[in-house]
């Protein structure tokens, strides 16, 4: 490991740390604000960075869906792929800052977490990262506000998003949102979807083909190309439904835990709902695990849920604690098994993100 990445690794460490005791320090929340961004939108090479360039050397030659049109005139203007995905990571960075800062009271708590996992994952998959804040915007206005205006415009967030990476349109399933908040027999109501859930996940490559933002293309390197190189696609599954439902347990003792203590929230409840109905993906984990990428697009709300039932500041309860200590232990347990155990290896994949980039050479 080049002396870069010791340097650059250790100073994400002292800030997450930081940001665990200062939960609401604004100096702190800027610190790690242009941190993340320095890494982000600075990244000269990552795993799929090449994957990700060709796609905008691609865009070169037509305009079509909104993000491909995005590229198009980028490189119209003679930009490469590493000054457009700065522009456009920049962009949707301040809109993550905005969304955590408006919804917490513990900002810098969020940042850490975040810091932890899925960061490295925001700086890989640049393309599914703009998509993820787009599904985030429309999860958020969509289960926050209300009138007719406000879910056209949460739907259009939703279209975006499918268009600039189509494994968000997984996210149909949070249109049941407003029915199971509703709902009076909620075990019964997730029952039915998740057994018919069951039945679509066979047919799921089928289904993914006739579909017009996937088409057979996707589809065949999804659930036929990525499914073959799986070994064992029955233990793969059991791990990351694992991973799946921890988080979610986790974070369903936290909130009992603050509702005891008074600290109940509409967003806490809501970010509960939300996590059950995450719970239809998990026959797709069959297919291919990176469909836990849908999960972790949800793991801001539940760290902004988690921050607000925290003391405000550097004060702790005890039970509120040692909950809070649990969760972040694993979310650092799922870092390191996800990039040391289940990827191409930490040197492979998350190193580059700490020693390649524009403003390190």
């Amino acid at each position: 490991m080049t002396d870069i990445a010791l340097i650059s690794m250790s100073v994400t460490i002292l800030l997450i740390m930081t940001g665990f005791i200062k939960k609401n320090s604004v100096f702190l929340f800027i610190l790690q604000a242009v941190w993340m961004w320095v890494l982000l939108a600075g990244n000269t090479n990552s795993i799929d960075y090449g994957v990700n360039s060709a796609i905008f050397d691609f865009a070169e030659a037509d305009s079509g869906i909104p993000y491909q049109s995005v590229m198009y005139w980028f490189a119209r203007q003679g930009y490469d792929y590493f000054a457009f995905n700065a522009v456009v990571a920049t962009a949707a960075l301040i809109l993550l800052y905005i969304f955590i800062y408006k919804n917490s009271q513990n900002p810098c708590f969020v940042m850490s977490l975040i810091f932890i996992f899925p960061f490295v994952d925001f700086v890989i998959q640049k393309r599914f990262f703009i998509a993820s804040i787009l599904s985030i915007l429309f999860l958020y206005i969509f289960i926050a506000k209300k009138g007719l205006l406000w879910k056209i415009i949460a739907v259009l967030f939703f279209f975006l998003a499918v268009t600039t990476h189509e494994g968000t349109a997984l996210f149909l399933m949070f249109f049941l949102y407003p029915l199971f908040v509703r709902c009076h027999r909620k075990k019964l109501f997730f029952g039915g979807f998740f057994f018919l859930a069951l039945i679509l996940a066979a047919f799921l490559p089928q289904i993914a083909a006739m579909l017009p933002f996937v088409g057979e293309a996707r589809a065949e390197l999804y659930f036929v190309a990525l499914h073959e190189k799986i070994k064992y696609p029955v233990l793969t599954t059991l791990v990351f439904t694992l991973m799946h439902t921890g988080f979610i347990l986790l974070y369903y003792w936290l909130y009992r835990c603050s509702s005891a203590h008074g600290r109940a929230s509409y967003m806490g409840k809501a970010v509960l709902y939300l996590d059950v109905l995450s719970l239809l993906i998990l026959p797709a984990y069959y297919w291919e695990p990176t469909f836990f990428r849908m999960f972790r697009t949800l793991l801001p709300f539940n760290y902004i849920a988690i921050s607000n039932m925290m003391p405000v500041g550097q004060i702790y309860k005890k039970k509120l604690f040692f909950q809070g200590v649990r969760y972040i232990v694993f979310a650092g347990i799922i870092f390191l098994g996800y990039y040391f155990v289940l990827s191409a290896g930490f040197d492979v994949v998350a190193q580059p993100i700490f020693e390649d980039n524009i403003l390190f050479e």
